[in-house]
């Protein structure tokens, strides 16, 4: 074992140019111990560290195999030769131990058969410092020392080492010790105190390599130097030995003045030096369970900015780029190129991946792309396998991209992959060549999923199930082509379903299941295929829940539930199966919950929750597992308030809700405690939250002070986080969704206290959420739906309070918007709806405020509006319902002063009514509707003394609402109305 250290004590307040000063060096090495274990690359060290000290322009002595005698003389002739000079530099390389905590060095001599005889036979390194820091205004003490244990026997050792007294205890340690103070100094060691270092199987120990190919680094502060050979070390020894900087410099020092860009490689090492001890175990670690080096790790995740992810997401990141890696490095060895300049380059890149120069390593793959494009448009003759060449290196320097977390460059490599396959799409390839092309096309489609193109990625696994299927069926009984096809077609529907074409998706699935089915019959004791299977009927499950098929989604859910049993049933320990079984029970359950069979649905989260317990008790450190956990007491808990809101409340099974929910919120907050940002465990904390405060508030049927304020503070914690993911993603569609919910909840806990001023303030809210909704996706007619009626529910609650002012504020707001977005898209009828129920709106407000002149004024333009929806849509009902309404609403207006303005109004009306009813003769509303304006079209006549024509118009309005009553016998409204007219008819005739 050997220490490196580095002291360099600062006294100038100037920066020295490189070479303009005085520079002198002493380099000392032993190998040749008597008495204790001897080295074999420490004269080496000396000899290279002299080399690279001459070049820096420092005049250099170098002494080897020196006992303490000469050592000491060495340090005498040194603080002679090098007084007053500007740089002076003492280099030692060899053993080195800390004895009561102070720290030594040992030369040829050194006799370890007591503490007292090795004290003193050793070198204080306080003399070594006090010599440096007495001749020069820089000072540097390079210490290389402890290789190995000196004290450790054996075979083999070579210099016919003996039995030693001296044990390693707290007394004498191999290595050295930290020094403590570091005013005017900065200290390196080659390891950190109390750790190994290595010697080395080259020529020269790890560290001393590092130091011969960093310290003359152009334009480069000393510390930037020891922060280069530290990284550059740890990396190397992929984790085992990471040197220790302790800095007290008040200045800079530079070897080498010249200035330039630096290397890429030396690039990551700086930054590799600001990760923190937490995250570096965790590369660390990753980098042990895949059998790789710790740079492409540190690549991915310093240039991806995973550094600042949660736990969990920065962990599937590292995990992706490490696959990506391997996957890379498993392509360079089997997809071997017959050109030896391309195969070079190849080789060439993937050492600038090991190093985590990924920049240089897609550089070098580019030109191997090109050499491999420029052969393949000059010699048609091996058009093919320069082709197939160019595609893998482009492969290749996509899964570079990937491994770097860079997917937009991965995107760009495997689009020019994928376009090179199909140039050859009519020739026959080796079959290993079109599983490439699959694979590539498979992984294009992940890439773009999870950039939030979902349109790329649809392209992506239809050009793969395009593919697949042709080689299906052309070899019918190849399972690996049916399986590609299977794949692709259910990743294809879950891009559709995402889309929101749900119906392709259905059909994606079930055609993808229908494959997997027959996979898994034709090897029925692969459980592999049966497991594939049974997410395939989950997927077709969900599908159908979406729609509202319940039954079908039920039936799916069985099946997959029944797999996943079977399979369980013959392997008990595999935890991807009970993990099935968990997820298939709650699926079942949240099915009848939604059917109200609420038992059985609680007899389904009880059998989740057992084994999402048994799980997760099996991997307490698994925080996916735990995570299950806590969705399974959410979900049994939402099912326990349901069967107390049924069977009434105050039961105790709603007490038992509450229970759940808390449980499940103990072990999120534990989740976040350890990994407070992730934002999966925050969103799933706030909606357990929100449920646990509607449980408390209405399950025992008593609202105690108690109960209010425990409900309230859990709205306002989900509330408040909520928030705090939308602050840190305003952009994110979904927490912004999740924010307008909760600022409802808010609303409607305050309307039941009831506090109205509150729980408009929390609708405001709502509603500018649901305006910056509707502003991230503007094509997205839900959401600018309700970003529109907000303004109605505001204004509605401010009528309520009898604050008309208020109420006409928002809906003008709401006319206003309703108008821009019909400007925008004339085409879409719900937009169109929305801007004749607002005109109706701020009518009624103008008449509750006395306007009337402006309330007729507001129906003229509610009545122009409809027309023009109507004349636009006219075989649409809904456009056929506005307009009758409007000029019904402004009939009514005229009748007093303007009769016969009136009743033609009321005659358009039954009109625009009868036409809705030739399209929609079932519906008895547009019967109805046509009874209406006849009605009032009596009125007016009865009210101008015209009773032949009041009676001729009730008689019709008669017929009309029979029709509804037959279309509707139940309808209380329809038979009243009957009655109404008959009576109307009686007190004419009579």
């Amino acid at each position: 074992m050997r220490r490196f250290l580095i002291v360099l004590v600062l006294v100038c307040s100037t920066v020295f140019p490189a070479w303009a000063e005085q520079r002198f060096a002493l380099v000392m090495a032993v190998d040749a111990y008597k008495n204790v274990r001897p080295l074999g690359n420490a004269v080496n060290d000396a000899q290279t560290i002299k080399k690279s000290l001459e070049k820096l322009g420092f005049q250099v002595t170098l002494e080897t195999d020196r006992d303490l005698r000469r050592m000491r003389r060495a340090l005498e002739d040194f603080r002679e030769d090098a007084a007053g000079a500007d740089v002076a530099l003492v280099y030692f390389a060899g053993h080195g131990v800390e004895i009561s905590g102070e720290n030594r060095l040992l030369p040829t001599d050194a006799d370890a058969t007591s503490v007292d005889t090795l004290k003193e036979t050793s070198l204080p390194m306080e003399e070594v410092r006090e010599t440096v820091s007495s001749v020069s205004k820089v000072g540097l003490i390079l210490l290389d020392a402890c290789r190995n244990d000196p004290f450790a026997g054996g075979a083999g050792a070579g210099r016919g080492v003996k039995a030693l007294n001296v044990k390693t205890t707290a007394e004498v340690r191999p290595g050295l010790g930290r020094l403590g103070k570091a005013e005017n100094l900065l200290y390196t060691f080659s390891a950190a105190p109390g750790a190994t270092a290595a010697d080395g199987n080259g020529e020269n120990s790890p560290f001393t390599a590092g130091l011969a190919k960093y310290l003359a680094t152009d334009g480069l502060e000393i510390r930037s130097v020891l922060t280069l050979v530290q990284q550059e070390v740890y990396d190397r020894s992929r984790g085992a030995q990471l040197p220790y900087v302790e800095n007290g410099l008040p200045q800079m020092f530079f070897a080498s003045k010249s200035a330039g860009q630096l290397p890429e490689r030396e690039r990551l090492l700086l930054a590799m030096a600001d990760v923190t001890p937490d995250l570096r175990d965790e590369v660390e670690r990753l980098a042990r369970d895949k059998d790789m080096p710790l740079a492409p790790l540190y690549g991915a995740l310093i240039d991806s900015g995973a550094k600042s992810l949660s736990a969990d997401d920065r962990r599937k990141k590292l995990a992706e780029a490490a696959d990506a890696f391997v996957a890379v490095r498993a392509q360079m060895k089997t997809l071997a190129s017959a050109d030896p300049t391309v195969a070079k380059l190849r080789q060439d890149a993937q050492s600038q991946l090991d190093l985590g120069a990924f920049d240089t390593a897609r550089g070098k793959l580019a030109e191997a792309a090109e050499i491999d494009a420029t052969s393949r448009d000059a010699l048609k003759a091996n058009f093919l396998d320069r082709t197939l060449s160019e595609a893998t290196t482009h492969m290749i320097s996509g899964g570079a991209a990937r491994s770097n977390l860079k997917y937009d460059l991965a995107i760009e490599s495997y689009e020019k992959a994928s376009a090179l396959y199909d140039d050859l799409a009519r020739d026959k390839l080796p079959e290993a060549q079109r599983k490439q092309q699959l694979e590539s096309l498979e992984v294009l489609g992940d890439l773009y999923l999870t950039v939030g193109n979902l349109s790329g990625g649809r392209s992506a696994y239809e050009r793969q199930q395009k593919v697949a299927t042709a080689l299906a069926e052309a070899e019918p009984s190849n399972a690996a082509w049916q399986d590609n096809v299977a794949a692709s077609t259910l990743k294809l529907g879950d891009v559709q379903r995402d889309q929101g074409d749900s119906s392709a998706a259905l059909a994606s699935y079930q055609r993808g299941l229908a494959i997997r089915t027959e996979l898994a019959a034709g090897n029925a004791p692969d459980a592999g295929a049966l497991g594939l299977e049974a997410a395939a009927f989950l997927k077709v499950g969900a599908l159908h829940k979406l729609q509202g098929n319940d039954e079908m989604a039920m039936a799916a859910y069985t099946s997959a539930r029944d797999i996943a049993a079977r399979l369980a049933g013959k392997d008990p320990a595999n935890e991807d199966l009970q993990s099935t079984l968990a997820l298939s029970d709650r699926q079942i359950g949240e099915i009848q919950q939604d059917k109200k069979q609420l038992s059985q649905a609680l007899a389904s989260f009880g059998e989740s929750l057992d084994i999402s317990k048994k799980l997760a008790e099996a991997a307490p450190d698994n925080a996916l597992r735990q995570f299950d956990l806590a969705t399974a007491y959410d979900a049994l808990g939402y099912a326990q308030y349901d069967k107390n809101q049924a069977d009434g409340s105050g039961t105790t099974i709603g007490e038992s809700a509450v229970a759940s929910f808390e449980t499940s919120v103990a072990i999120t907050r534990r989740l976040i405690a350890a990994d407070p940002n992730n934002t999966s465990w925050q969103r799933g904390l706030a909606g357990t939250l929100e449920r646990m405060g509607q449980a408390i508030y209405f399950s025992d049927g008593v609202i105690t002070h108690e109960d209010a304020d425990r409900s309230l503070a859990a709205y306002k914690e989900a509330n408040g986080i909520r928030e705090r993911l939308v602050q840190s993603d305003a952009v994110n569609k979904q927490w912004v969704a999740d924010l307008i919910t909760s600022y409802e909840k808010m609303a409607t806990w305050y309307e039941f206290v009831p506090d109205d001023a509150t729980a408009i303030e929390f609708t405001k809210k709502a509603h500018q959420a649901s305006l910056n909704l509707a502003a991230l996706d503007p094509e997205n007619m839900g959401w600018q739906h309700n970003a529109t009626l907000y303004h109605a529910k505001i204004a509605s609650s401010y009528s309520q309070m009898k604050d008309y002012a208020n109420a006409l504020k928002y809906d003008e707001a709401g006319l206003a918007y309703a108008t821009k977005i019909v400007e925008a898209q004339p085409d879409k009828q719900t937009y169109q709806s929305d801007l004749i129920v607002f005109h109706s709106r701020v009518a009624i407000d103008k008449r509750l405020m006395n306007d009337y002149k402006s309330y007729w004024a507001q129906n003229d333009l509610r009545l122009e509006a409809a027309k023009k929806f109507a004349t636009q849509f006219p075989q649409n009902v809904n456009s056929l319902r506005d307009l009758y309404e409007a000029y019904v609403e402004v009939a009514d207006s005229y009748t007093t002063n303007f009769p016969q303005d009136a009743m033609k109004l009321y005659k358009a009306a039954e009109t625009a009514a009868a036409k809705a009813v030739s399209i929609e003769p079932k519906n008895p509303e547009f019967d109805f509707a046509v009874y209406n304006a006849e009605v009032k079209t009596g009125y007016v006549l009865e009210d101008q003394g015209d009773k032949a024509g009041a009676k001729a118009a009730y008689e019709a309005s008669l017929k009309s609402v029979q029709k509804a009553i037959d279309l509707k016998p139940d309808e209380v409204l329809y038979t009243a109305s009957r009655d109404h007219a008959l009576a109307r008819i009686d007190g004419i005739s009579n």
